[in-house]
């Protein structure tokens, strides 16, 4: 048996003497202190990674509002893209259309103004003089066809193609035009 202070003590006293020093003002307020210090030291931890915790939060979510931001703009200005595209597709449409409403009116005259007009075709020149078209036509309708014209009757006659330096014997092609509407009534 242990001794304290002199006294031998037993086992049972021992027990009792604990649970009077537990049991003592002095030991719960140590005990209370203690626990109190431990749990503030954690909590303190606790709360500062509450704390880094919300500063994170409040930036993603600064972050998410300014995305959100862009997006709203983007989809605005893609939303007025579309705008502008479907307008210019309608008018680029419309202008295909007036192009083709031309080209048909601009077909339309052409073939009114080729009403009167004759092409012929392998007409030989000769490189010897220089061709006078209006007397090679009438030339070729009264030699050649049997068809008495005037050079009153003519418009205007012309090489379809530019005459070329090089001499060639390619026939040339000729288009005659004439003043007259109908020529049937002057020429049987």
């Amino acid at each position: 048996m242990a001794t304290r202070k002199g006294k031998a003590t037993s086992t049972e006293e021992i027990i009792q003497a604990f649970g009077e020093y537990i049991q003592s003002p002095d030991f719960l307020k140590a005990i209370e202190e203690a626990v109190e210090k431990a749990m503030n030291k954690q909590m303190t931890k606790f709360v500062q990674r509450l704390d880094l915790i919300e500063q994170k939060c409040t930036s993603l979510k600064e972050k998410s509002d300014q995305h959100d931001g862009c997006i709203f703009d983007l989809e605005a200005s893609l939303k007025a893209k579309d705008a502008e595209i479907k307008r210019l597709t309608t008018a680029l449409d419309d202008q295909a259309t007036a192009v083709n409403n031309l080209k048909l009116t601009m077909n339309e005259a052409e073939q009114y103004s080729r009403l009167n007009s004759l092409k012929f075709h392998g007409v030989k020149e000769s490189r010897l003089h220089v061709e006078d078209t209006d007397q090679l036509i009438r030339h070729l309708c009264s030699d050649q066809l049997d068809v008495p014209i005037t050079l009153n009757d003519l418009d205007r006659s012309h090489l379809v193609a530019p005459r070329n330096d090089i001499a060639t014997s390619q026939p040339s092609n000729f288009v005659a035009s004439n003043k007259q509407k109908d020529n049937k009534e002057d020429h049987p």
